[in-house]
C-alpha cells in the first residue's frame, strides 16, 4: 500500500503513461488481499499505467499481480530476473 500511496499522486500529476516494474525478489511474506488493495488504490490512474513487469516473487504473489493487472486492463509480464 505504501507504494500505491507514492505512485497515485505521481500518475495523477502527469499526462504521459508509465511502464512499471514491480520487483518482488526480496519479498518475505505475502497475502492475497494486497492485490485487492493495490487495485483499489490504483483504479483511478490505471489508464496511465502502460504495462507492469513483475520480477521474482512467490508463485502466489505473481499470480495475484497478474490477476490485478488483468482486472484493470493493464498488460503484465512475469520475469524471473531484471533485464
Amino acid at each position: 500500500r505504501a507504494a500505491a500511496n507514492v505512485l497515485v499522486p505521481l500518475f495523477e500529476a502527469t499526462s504521459s503513461g508509465y511502464h512499471v516494474v514491480s520487483d518482488l525478489r526480496t519479498l518475505t511474506s505475502f497475502t492475497p488481499s494486497v492485490g485487492a488493495m493495490g487495485q483499489l488504490d490504483l483504479w483511478s490512474v490505471r489508464s496511465k499505467i502502460r504495462s507492469v513487469r513483475v520480477v521474482g516473487g512467490s508463485y502466489l504473489a505473481r499470480l495475484v499481480s497478474r490477476g490485478a493487472c488483468r482486472v484493470m486492463g493493464i498488460p503484465c509480464v512475469l520475469a524471473d530476473a531484471a533485464p
